[in-house]
């Protein structure tokens, strides 16, 4: 074998000789070389060897340690074990390196540990390295999601971990996760610290990628990327949006001569929307989207209309039992945020259809509901369940956002003060699964904002929690340590 830990190396290949016969499995993508080379290496096997050739236009860099790991790629050719650890370190200078690093990857939802993921280290210390320039050194992170470097010299580094999907070692893909170290690190002798990295899906921008133009007075933006990094005039016109799924929906008064208005984010050209006046007779009735009149607890009902909301009457929603008992309700609710959804509390516990009376809400353009019957499948208040959720270990200095959804239902979002330990009740929950979500809201802004590498921005941690065993008319204690938050 040419002998490892070579200094003053100047071969153009590296023969390797074990004591039986060897085949090599994906060479490709399972032999690293640190640092990186500009051309591939190429492989072959002689009986008991394996070959690593140096493309002949290959120039190494002087001084330099390099370290050849190759994974998986080499097996026995009887039985098709692996050669474990098998690695190579050669030297272009006259010594070898010999510092060290680690890292522990993890995901930023689930907190669990994140496999194969590529960190890089840079001695390009220009913000866009990783997008541009490939790394110095690199490791592939553990099944416990560590990576390890040896045979490093001294110097200062940049540290970026990423999913490398296309294996350019490069960031350069909106489906890529990605994390990174806002300081730089040095390499030791000795690894005494093992420095935490979480990896997220970058915010992404929004683009508008499509618009409809309705014969009312209304027109539709579909996006892609992150909402809540929009902004527009949003007074113009007098103008009102919801948004549904990935879309934004203007709405403005038939009577008026709209003006063009501003839609964007900073840094991103803005898109100018001109609406114009039209009249609403081929605007379709207010009513009730299909299928979704939903309880989300005990006695509150969501009805989600196909028209903004202006005005809501309770008492003309009426409720009948199975023998035609009428109960009017007194308690309903708008939000701004959502102004397509009407908010009621079920005034008795046997309702199990829905009338709703002409004239029950007003759309935007001042139109009134036709009368409608719904059929309302009430859960019983006997077959709800409770939760206490107990947090603890929240840090004064933050602010954090608490949301319940079950499912994908967004059951309940709000803002929660940062105590050492607080409790909240949860009432009338439908027994199934629920998830629960923490943020430390470092913007204060009150949702979930990730990160972005070019801004050196960190996503705002996450703690998830996942809960069933709910059990009808039981109320249950679930005990939530936001102590990995600040880790």
């Amino acid at each position: 074998s040419t002998p490892n830990y070579l200094t003053a190396f100047s071969e153009n290949k590296i023969q390797l000789v074990f004591d039986e016969f060897v085949l090599l499995d994906n060479p490709a993508s399972q032999v690293l070389i640190s640092p990186p080379l500009q051309f591939d290496l190429k492989f072959e096997t002689k009986g008991k060897s394996v070959i690593v050739s140096f493309d002949k236009e290959e120039i190494l860099q002087p001084q330099t340690t390099y370290v050849i790991q190759f994974g998986g790629a080499v097996k026995d050719i009887t039985e098709g074990n692996i050669v474990k650890n098998l690695k190579y370190v050669f030297s272009t200078g006259n010594t070898i390196d010999s510092l060290t690093f680690a890292v522990v990857v993890r995901v930023l939802e689930s907190n669990s540990p994140a496999e194969g993921v590529l960190v890089a280290l840079h001695n390009d210390l220009s913000d866009s390295a990783a997008l541009f320039v490939k790394p110095y050194y690199f490791s592939i992170t553990d099944s416990a999601g560590y990576a390890f470097f040896e045979n490093l010299k001294l110097d200062t580094y940049s540290l970026v971990a990423f999913t490398d999907e296309n294996n350019n070692y490069l960031f350069d893909s909106h489906s890529e996760r990605i994390g990174f170290l806002n300081d730089l690190v040095e390499p030791v002798k000795e690894v005494l610290d093992v420095k935490l990295v979480h990896i997220f899906k970058e915010q992404e921008y929004p683009y508008l990628k499509g618009r409809t133009t309705y014969k009312y007075p209304s027109i539709k933006l579909v996006y892609n990327g992150d909402k809540h990094l929009l902004n527009w005039n949003n007074n113009v016109n007098n103008q009102i949006h919801l948004w549904r799924e990935d879309s934004l929906i203007f709405y403005w008064p038939s009577d008026i001569s709209p003006n063009p208005f501003i839609i964007g984010t900073k840094g991103i050209k803005p898109d100018t929307i001109t609406p114009t006046s039209k009249s609403i007779e081929k605007l379709r009735p207010i009513r009730i989207q299909e299928g979704l009149i939903t309880q989300l607890q005990d006695k509150l009902i969501e009805i989600r209309f196909n028209l903004p909301i202006s005005q809501v009457y309770p008492e003309l929603f009426v409720w009948l039992d199975s023998n035609g008992i009428v109960t009017r309700s007194n308690t309903a609710y708008l939000f701004d945020s959502i102004p397509d959804r009407v908010f009621l509390k079920v005034p008795f516990k046997a309702a199990d259809s829905l009338k709703i009376e002409a004239g029950a809400v007003a759309d935007f353009y001042g139109r009134e509901s036709v009368k409608s019957y719904h059929p309302l499948k009430q859960i019983p208040k006997a077959e709800l369940a409770k939760a206490s959720l107990k947090i603890i270990g929240m840090d004064p200095a933050n602010d954090y956002v608490l949301e319940l959804y079950r499912g994908s239902l967004l059951i309940n979002r709000r803002k929660i003060s940062a105590r050492d330990t607080a409790y909240y009740k949860l009432q009338g929950l439908i027994v199934d699964r629920y998830e629960v979500r923490v943020i430390l809201d470092s913007n204060g802004n009150g949702h979930f904002d990730s990160g972005l590498y070019l801004r050196k921005r960190q996503a705002e941690p996450v703690f998830k929690k996942s809960f069933s065993g709910l059990r009808p008319n039981w109320d249950m204690e679930f005990i939530l340590d936001l102590q990995s938050l600040h880790k």
